[in-house]
């Protein structure tokens, strides 16, 4: 997927095809805060920091952990 996108992007530079400068400035940012951060910091752990008060704590060290690897994983990798 990402490889078909790098490459309709060449194609379209090619053409003369460009995003304007001031769309672009924010965009290195945006995948830099995604690109490798430690699990715990991704935002998708996000919700797995506020799980509630009502679900036992062996539970939610349990779904924390399942998180964790799932984005170490499947999903950082990616």
């Amino acid at each position: 997927y990402i490889d078909q996108n790098i490459e309709n992007m060449r194609k379209g530079l090619a053409d003369g095809f460009a995003q304007p400068k001031e769309i672009m400035a924010g965009i290195l940012p945006s995948f830099d805060a995604q690109a490798d951060p430690a699990p715990a910091d991704h935002p998708l752990y996000e919700p797995f920091t506020r799980i509630p008060a009502g679900v036992p704590k062996k539970t939610a060290a349990a779904l924390q952990t399942e998180g964790r690897a799932v984005l170490e994983t499947a999903v950082i990798p990616a």
